[in-house]
């Protein structure tokens, strides 16, 4: 059952909070939980395979099998729905675009953008990584012994890069402030309270909204500025992006088409959720080959032998193995999502317990990904124990990291190859060096961020390629 059979790699044990012995005070829980949930976990959520706990009054219960997991966010929509706390964090990013939509809505929606995500058309998105690769590493040669701030990079990086592929649009000098945006939002206005976990409608508390409602207004105001900008193209040169698709898109029952508010909805889903997720995972993956070099090593051999300076294409980067399971390896270890909550509208058994009706219940990929059951040294950086098991373990049920069920992340591909393509030339052209004596600690919010943002330092290598 363990997702490796190898000797220990004891000696790579990348940052993560020391869980508790035994479950934390009530008093104390809360405190955490509002800061970095996880911090406050204790050690049986990393063997039990369900944990359950009472908080103000409330049913917490996290589910650890893969049996469960499909239960709560697959197979019985009618008993789990998305809480409330849940939709007062994240519909100020997303409006009611696919993340959030529910029922026969949810349905629809995934109906008419999944033609966008299928393989053959993320290989045709591969030029534009390639691209947007391109533009990033011209910024860090910029900085090149110097320090630079390599998460801000990324985001900028991602941000521009899901903006051209999917929407065929240049942020220019708007992808550093939009990005900036996002992340103020999850780290301050955004970020759960526990007006969220007492509120009974979105409504609630409206006084504590407020800063989520500005965020609002000036999110959309981005995105309705790029839905314009697209639209004035019509000279019929480009090929057709995801926008395209959505403005041409047909209920297949109805035969009617998008509405405006529908589309921006859409829009900043994509656009919000998809380069945040990605911009992380690449941070994550970064700073861990920071941390073990050696590893950095064999990826640059593997990048120049199979690549030999010339840019991808999607059959490039499926050979592209240890690069693969690096990547594989920080999303198992800082998986972007790291927890899916959903909240029982009937009593229900879980494993032989009963859970009342209003219980939160948690699916959570960081607990899961570091599961004793699962894995052999789960708090090890192993890379290894991915190669040539790539796909035994993704189908394995407790592998998550772009969720399960039918509401697996629509852009895991996409993301993927994104990263896959970014990670490559940089490097192949650049060491990746820690320049920050500070500890990085894994902080979940709405997605796994670094504690701070530490200072990288990138050394050009002497064999780097000429360019893609």
């Amino acid at each position: 059952m363990h997702a490796s059979s190898q000797a220990p790699v004891r000696e790579r044990l990348p940052p993560a909070p020391v869980p508790p012995e035994r479950d934390l005070p009530v008093w104390r829980a809360l405190a955490v939980m509002t800061r970095n949930p996880i911090a406050g976990w204790p050690r049986r959520v990393y063997e039990d395979r369900l944990v359950v706990r009472r908080l103000l009054g409330r049913t917490m219960v996290l589910v650890n099998e893969p049996a469960l997991v499909r239960r709560v966010l697959a197979d019985n929509e009618r008993d789990f729905v998305r809480p409330v706390a849940s939709k007062r964090m994240l519909r100020p990013g997303t409006g009611n675009g696919v993340l959030l939509a529910e029922g026969a809505d949810w349905r629809r929606q995934r109906r008419i953008l999944a033609p966008a995500f299928t393989p053959r058309h993320i290989a045709s998105l591969v030029p534009h990584f390639v691209a947007g690769a391109g533009r990033l590493m011209a910024r860090l040669d910029a900085c090149a012994g110097g320090r630079v701030n390599l998460s801000a990079a990324l985001q900028e990086a991602a941000l521009d890069i899901a903006a051209r592929s999917m929407f065929s649009l240049s942020l220019d000098d708007r992808a550093g402030p939009m990005a900036a945006l996002l992340t103020r939002y999850q780290k301050k206005v955004g970020r759960f309270t526990l007006w969220d976990l007492l509120a009974r409608r979105e409504s609630d508390f409206g006084l504590f909204l407020r800063a989520r409602a500005d965020f609002h207004r000036q999110w959309f105001g981005e995105v309705d500025r790029l839905v314009a900008l697209h639209g004035g193209d019509r000279t019929g040169s480009r090929p057709p992006d995801v926008l395209d698709l959505l403005q041409a898109a047909r209920d297949p029952e109805t035969g009617e088409a998008l509405r405006a508010g529908e589309i921006r909805d859409q829009v900043a889903t994509l656009l919000g959720a998809g380069f945040e997720t990605t911009a992380r995972a690449l941070f994550w993956t970064c700073h861990l080959l920071a941390l073990y070099p050696d590893i950095q090593e064999r990826l640059a051999v593997e990048i120049a032998t199979r690549l030999g300076g010339r840019a991808p294409d999607a059959a490039a980067l499926e050979d592209l193995a240890l690069l693969r399971a690096t990547f594989f390896e920080a999303l198992r270890l800082y998986p972007p999502a790291a927890l899916v909550t959903r909240q029982t509208v009937r009593p229900v058994e879980l494993d032989g317990h009963h859970v009342p009706v209003g219980a939160f219940v948690t699916a959570a990929p960081w607990a899961m990904h570091r599961h004793r059951a699962y894995w052999d040294d789960p708090l090890a950086f192993r890379p290894e124990r991915f190669v040539g098991r790539e796909r035994e373990i993704v189908q394995s049920g407790w592998y998550m990291p772009f969720g399960s069920g039918p509401r697996v992340c629509l852009g895991a591909a996409f993301a993927t190859s994104e990263a896959l393509v970014v990670l490559a030339r940089l490097i192949a052209s650049h060491r990746i060096v820690l320049a920050d004596d500070r500890p990085v600690v894994p902080v979940v919010m709405i997605t796994t961020m670094p504690s701070i943002e530490p200072w990288f330092r990138l050394e050009p290598r002497a064999d780097r390629p000429p360019g893609w």
